[in-house]
């Protein structure tokens, strides 16, 4: 999908938003420029935040000790599976390796006497941003140190014109199936005042630039998540996968 059609998408997307009326999401704060709500995770990928998750771009290795020629070393692709030999494709989002390592164990049980199988991350697919909106590149990328909400929407090629600077939405996911939406004046009269309204951004991140002022959050999350940002998250994973390559 090109820049184009991408952009196309996003003013449909836009103009439903701004037209649209929904039932408001869980607001648990008077503030108007914050909200919390529920995410929409089904609840058995609701875990401890120490337990590690698979996630895209990881790198993982699956080793059969007593069927070496099963050995395989993946990446998990931007779709969240991978494939492996005389199986196919495995759905492996949100599974600790532990998990992973039942399931592969399970399935060749049918193809191998007894298969002793252990999974391995080898290289994590790191943490990245999201930067959707009125800037000149949205896209996935990666978070580095000391990033911030300008300095993300810089490395997205900046504002357009016609951003909304105002009115910039930080979404931050807390992991614990609620998310928090704040929303903030990155306009350079009210930066220049306050620089601490340019705040950090954290891992997994999401950054959306506004063509206008978004005076209803919950109305705005609810539109968010059903309609602007699914597809946004296909083509933005597929392009960063194959920018990699």
């Amino acid at each position: 999908m090109n820049k184009t059609i991408l952009s196309l998408l996003l003013s449909g997307f836009l103009a439903i938003i701004s037209c649209s009326v929904n039932p408001p999401v869980n607001a648990q704060n008077s503030n108007p420029n914050r909200t919390v709500f529920k995410l929409k995770i089904p609840a058995n990928n609701i875990t401890e935040s120490s337990v590690y998750r698979l996630g895209y771009g990881d790198s993982i290795e699956i080793k059969f000790f007593n069927n070496p020629e099963y050995n395989e070393t993946v990446t998990v692709r931007p779709d969240g599976r991978i494939t492996l030999p005389r199986v196919g494709d495995v759905y492996v989002i949100q599974m600790t390796p532990s998990e992973l390592d039942d399931i592969i164990t399970q399935t060749y049980s049918e193809i191998l006497l007894d298969p002793d199988v252990t999974v391995i991350v080898r290289d994590f697919g790191g943490q990245d941003v999201y930067v959707m909106g009125e800037v000149e590149n949205p896209g996935i990328y990666p978070l580095t140190k000391g990033m911030t909400m300008l300095r993300a929407i810089a490395v997205a090629g900046g504002p357009k014109g016609s951003a909304k600077l105002g009115s910039v939405i930080l979404i931050r996911n807390d992991g614990n199936q609620t998310g928090e939406a704040l929303r903030v004046d990155l306009a350079l009269s009210s930066v220049r005042k306050n620089l601490n309204k340019d705040l950090p951004v954290q891992g997994f991140d999401m950054i959306y630039v506004p063509r206008t002022f978004i005076s209803d959050l919950n109305s705005f999350i609810t539109q968010f998540y059903d309609v602007l940002l699914p597809p946004f998250d296909v083509w933005s994973r597929y392009t960063y996968w194959y920018n990699r390559k």
